[in-house]
């Protein structure tokens, strides 16, 4: 078997502190990526959606103006 001492030697040499900070910087690296295209993607949706509702309201603003201008025309026609 192996002894514990030699297993507490390996843990504390000096290859595995760096591997162990270069791991840890590695998560902490992923993480604040992930974080920031949480936040890119959310902002994105945002202004989509705020664009598809100022579109939708130019069209229902376009279909107003177009029945409003249907009626005054008959209107119009229907006086004397």
């Amino acid at each position: 078997m192996s002894d514990p001492g030699s297993l507490n030697k390996l843990t504390r040499s000096p290859i595995t502190k760096h591997f162990k900070s270069g791991a840890l910087g590695f998560l902490v690296g992923i993480s604040i990526a992930s974080l920031l295209a949480i936040r890119i993607v959310d902002r994105a949706r945002k202004e989509m959606d705020w664009d598809d509702s100022v579109s939708n309201l130019s069209r229902s603003v376009r279909k107003l103006e177009l029945h409003v201008a249907e009626l005054e025309r008959k209107g119009s026609i229907s006086k004397p």
